[in-house]
């Protein structure tokens, strides 16, 4: 949000919860910026490395319309934890080091 010069910015992470491996986390977003600065912000929400189910955007025009939106969403954040084996692997695996192969 402060990438996109958002104003009044409110991040409010749930209660996370996770079900046959998955884990999700609702979150409570708030902002005022115009509609190119709010959908910038989109735009890089959409292209995180994580799975985002939008459930309600409401976007509302200032009354005095100086083309300030007032933006409140409530999105849902989706992801796999990684076991401790698991990501011992992947640091060995992205390091380099650990991964040997003789043959």
């Amino acid at each position: 949000m402060t990438e996109h010069h958002l104003a009044d910015q409110v991040f409010e992470p749930g209660k996370e919860t996770q079900s046959e491996g998955v884990s999700c986390i609702p979150v409570r977003m708030n902002c005022r910026g115009s509609l190119k600065e709010i959908f910038g912000f989109f735009r890089d929400f959409q292209a995180i490395d994580r799975l985002v189910r939008i459930e309600k955007a409401v976007l509302k025009n200032d009354s005095g319309l100086s083309g300030q939106v007032a933006m409140q969403t409530e999105a849902v954040i989706f992801y796999r934890p990684q076991t401790p084996q698991r990501a011992k692997t992947s640091a060995l695996d992205a390091s380099g080091k650990g991964v040997r192969n003789d043959t």
